[in-house]
């Protein structure tokens, strides 16, 4: 919704809009992109491998990472999100900013949160995005989170039991 909007409100905003899915899209998805005449900014890009995935991810722009609205919801963290950190490329996320994943985004500076309904946060983060506003990522945070470091923390709490 908020993508329709900005495309038919900034002439600028619509010339550089791609938006690529890459594997399987729900129906209600591209529904919603036909709703909001998105369709023409749309690449589907069919099954790929893992390694390809990753390669698409880091040369994408900005990486879209969407919380299912759940009573859980600020407990959530995807292995899609560590993955997306990894990637070094800026997060736009989509669920509770009370909520661990909205922590470690604002820990870390990887990225943009807005919660559910804030469409106006929403436009502001895409308009900063696409402005070339960079995000001062923290690297050194972010290897933190990295599956070596990750292991690590948790063989230190096991070998302490």
């Amino acid at each position: 919704k908020v993508l329709g909007k900005l495309v038919k409100q900034n002439a600028e905003f619509g010339s550089k809009l791609q938006i690529k899915l890459v594997g399987k899209v729900d129906v209600f998805v591209k529904e919603q992109l036909a709703l909001h005449h998105l369709n023409t900014y749309v690449k589907y890009i069919n099954y790929l491998p893992h390694d390809e995935v990753i390669r698409e991810q880091q040369r994408s722009k900005v990486l879209l990472l969407l919380i299912n609205n759940t009573p859980n919801a600020k407990g959530i963290l995807t292995g899609k999100f560590f993955e997306y950190m990894a990637s070094g490329c800026p997060i736009l996320a989509i669920g509770p900013v009370d909520g661990e994943l909205a922590g470690i985004i604002n820990n870390t500076q990887c990225g943009l949160i807005s919660d559910f309904e804030d469409e106006k946060k929403l436009e502001e983060h895409l308009l900063n995005l696409s402005r070339n506003t960079e995000l001062k990522v923290n690297t050194e945070k972010i290897k933190l989170y990295s599956r070596r470091a990750l292991t690590g923390q948790l063989s230190a709490v096991l070998n302490a039991l």
